[in-house]
């Protein structure tokens, strides 16, 4: 599987080696494990030269997003929706919300030709992300926001932490706990971005993964979604989430199709 990704035989050895011995710390929480493994794969940050763009690794965490294929059912979906798009004229558009820093955004854009609307709130992450668009030179057909979207313009906060050196970042939703590491994060309604409309025209795939935001931001985003035609829309919905049903209602009102595709994603279709 490797080899889909990298030819570099020492990376493939460090990332083995690195991978295994982040699980034992996983298991038994022993720092010094953690930290080896860390500078045993990474001393420097490497680029791996992929068929689906090239990529600046800069943690364990970002190498596994790229060798892991934990979302195998999401993949297999994206997979049928390129392939009816292929059918269609070349000039295509994906939008990714809540974007990362490379695994579908640049995939898209490099290896199918897809214009790439991607929103990405988190300033570290955002940083790579944009890198990765130059490496991959696609960087010309990516439009990047580096902002939060909801059904509100304002201003939240979010609170950031450092795993093997990938940024993570939340919302800060209870007041009374103690947040570290808080930055502020601008918050834009989709519909009232200055977006051209041929892109919104062209849009054959959005991808949301927003940690239960997702009806704040479809509410953001209504009037577009009602424009969007031949969409698939997959989004992360957690199957114990409480506003489940809120999201799939509310995607029904608007004439979009609702398919199940594994325990925590659906597919909404239009």
């Amino acid at each position: 599987m490797y080899y889909n990704y990298t030819k570099n035989i020492g990376l493939i050895f460090k990332l083995l080696v690195s991978f295994f011995i982040n699980r034992f710390w996983e298991l038994f929480h022993i720092a010094k494990l953690k930290n080896f493994a860390m500078n045993f794969a990474f001393k420097k940050p490497e680029i791996l030269w992929t068929d689906f763009g090239n990529y600046l690794a800069t943690s364990l965490q970002y190498y596994y997003t790229i060798i892991d294929d934990y979302e195998m059912e999401i993949q297999k979906e994206i997979i049928e929706v390129i392939k009816r798009n292929n059918r269609e004229s070349w000039k295509k558009c994906m939008i990714n919300i809540w974007a990362n820093i490379w695994r579908y955004s640049v995939m898209l854009a490099y290896k199918y030709w897809y214009d790439v609307l991607a929103f990405e709130p988190n300033p570290l992450t955002f940083k790579n992300l944009k890198i990765n668009t130059v490496l991959s030179d696609v960087d010309w057909k990516t439009d990047l926001y580096n902002i939060w979207l909801g059904n509100l313009n304002e201003t939240l906060e979010f609170t950031t932490w450092d795993i093997l050196c990938d940024w993570k970042a939340h919302i800060v939703s209870d007041k009374t706990l103690e947040y570290k590491n808080i930055i502020k994060i601008p918050v834009k309604r989709f519909d009232d971005l200055d977006i051209d409309a041929e892109k919104i025209d062209k849009t054959r795939l959005i991808i949301m993964d927003v940690e239960w935001f997702e009806l704040n931001v479809l509410k953001g985003m209504e009037n577009t979604l009602k424009k969007f035609h031949d969409v698939s829309f997959i989004i992360e919905i957690w199957d114990n989430q409480k506003n489940k049903d809120a999201v799939l209602d509310f995607m029904k009102q608007l004439d979009y199709t609702v398919k199940q595709i594994d325990k925590d994603n659906w597919l909404f279709a239009k």
